[in-house]
């Protein structure tokens, strides 16, 4: 059946006046391998710096939060609360030391 089936595509097989089933043929052979990379391969795939997929491990609901975790991201917003507190603490104090400079630098002028 090799030799005889030069294109690739959908066929349908007939039996009679009836279609029994579709087969798709592929002309080349590495398409249809059905060989997969190891636990190991993955991992060091995964482990360089193009690599754009992540290996997960665990069970069904470990697995379902940690592809909730990878969706939602790192959340960042308690760090842009912390940062935002202490800019406004920074500005409270500037501004007091800043009045306190004026009011004696005026006293002395």
């Amino acid at each position: 059946m090799h030799a005889q089936i030069t294109i690739p595509g959908f066929y349908r097989v007939i039996k009679g006046d009836e279609v029994t089933s579709s087969i798709a043929f592929n002309l080349g052979r590495k398409e249809s391998d059905l060989s997969y990379y190891s636990d190991k391969e993955l991992d060091e795939m995964a482990n360089t710096d193009d690599a754009s997929f992540k290996v997960l491990n665990g069970t069904a609901k470990n697995l379902t939060e940690q592809i909730a975790a990878n969706l939602a991201g790192q959340p960042l917003w308690r760090y842009f609360l912390w940062i935002t507190l202490f800019c406004f603490l920074l500005e409270i104090t500037v501004l007091r030391f800043w009045r306190r400079a004026k009011i004696k630098k005026e006293k002395q002028g």
